[in-house]
């Protein structure tokens, strides 16, 4: 069989979610893909439902990863694809049943290296809940042929640019496909750091920059779950892996000759995840995160590796305030809405 989409399907102890996950895919209309589940020896019975599941249909590959690594486990999937596309669906979250079969035929249409579709955000309350998201925070991005001259910034076609596709768009890379072609001859890979520590972030960030050929398909497909969020993080060590993925994609710019191109842009998605961080770690981490936040921030400004102009009057709010003191935005901003300290 000629395969056409290989879906990858990462998991660690996932047995909660991982029935609707596997057989979502299973219950595709396109038929010539093949699942690769790559396990990091599940405890919960998640490994031992993959297998049973292998028995029933042959298009399943089993993989046991022998580290506990996300980023690891991905690039396991990755290497081991045959189909001409790549997808990804997260454990605890399913698909529609034409999702690859309408996503590959635009795919393979148009010569895509990356393909982009909306998803359905849902809530598992007293009855299933579900809200549409777009994939990109601005309409002019939709339906449009974007391709790049030998992976460039400045799309051919338009006058629109990378760096305005990464400001404008979710870092999500699940609602879509890849080509296999393009991620091996690009030699793109996951941040291999420890544990699911957002290595998805850097994934999706260096394949938009190295791209010739996008597009953002304005349909959900992809259902992704709301209420598997952990509260917190309770972890000194996890408190910091944003960080490190950002050092992984200022380290990927650097050895393209790019960052000159991109420092600006990656500098407000640096803000913008920093923010979105304090609302994950414990209470207890506030102000040492904000401390680090203040740290990395003055860098960047002695750097000069900050555009103002991309940032909104209350982004710069608070901007200003951690830089001027840390204290100050603790007490400002965290702890009248989180209840810190």
């Amino acid at each position: 069989m000629s395969v056409k989409v290989s879906v990858i399907i990462p998991s660690l102890n996932s047995i909660a979610y991982y029935d609707e996950c596997i057989k979502s895919v299973m219950k595709q209309s396109l038929k010539k893909l093949e699942i690769i589940c790559v396990d990091a020896n599940s405890t919960d019975g998640t490994l031992e439902l993959i297998k049973k599941y292998q028995k029933e249909d042959e298009r399943i590959k089993l993989i046991i990863s022998d580290k506990k690594s996300y980023g690891y486990q991905m690039n396991l999937g990755i290497d081991a694809a045959n189909g001409e596309y790549v997808g990804i669906v997260e454990s605890d979250d399913y698909i529609k049943e034409d999702m690859y079969k309408e996503l590959y035929a635009l795919a393979k249409n148009k010569n895509l290296d990356i393909l982009k579709s909306d998803i359905y955000n849902f809530y598992d309350k007293e009855k299933r809940e579900f809200e549409y998201s777009v994939i990109s925070y601005d309409e002019k991005f939709y339906h449009k042929d974007l391709y790049f001259e030998s992976a460039g910034a400045v799309c051919k076609n338009t006058a629109l640019t990378k760096q305005e596709i990464l400001k404008n768009s979710w870092n999500m890379n699940p609602p879509g496909l890849f080509s296999l072609d393009f991620l091996r001859k690009s030699r793109l890979k996951f941040h291999e750091s420890a544990g699911a520590s957002y290595q998805d972030l850097g994934f999706w960030f260096i394949t938009i920059i190295s791209a010739s050929r996008i597009y953002f398909h304005k349909k959900a497909y992809y259902y992704y779950r709301q209420d598997n969020m952990g509260s917190s993080c309770n972890s000194k060590e996890k408190v910091y892996c944003l960080c490190d993925e950002y050092a992984f994609m200022e380290e990927f710019l650097r050895k393209k000759n790019k960052f000159k191109e991109y420092a600006f842009v990656l500098a407000y998605r640096r803000f913008g995840s920093y923010c979105w961080n304090m609302n994950r770690i414990d209470v207890s981490f506030y102000l040492e995160f904000l401390q680090r936040f203040q740290e990395d921030f003055k860098k960047i400004i002695e750097r000069r590796e900050l555009d103002r102009t991309l940032f909104l009057p209350w982004q710069l709010e608070i901007l200003d305030t951690i830089l001027q003191s840390p204290e100050k935005a603790l007490s400002k901003y965290y702890t009248k809405i989180y209840g810190a300290i």
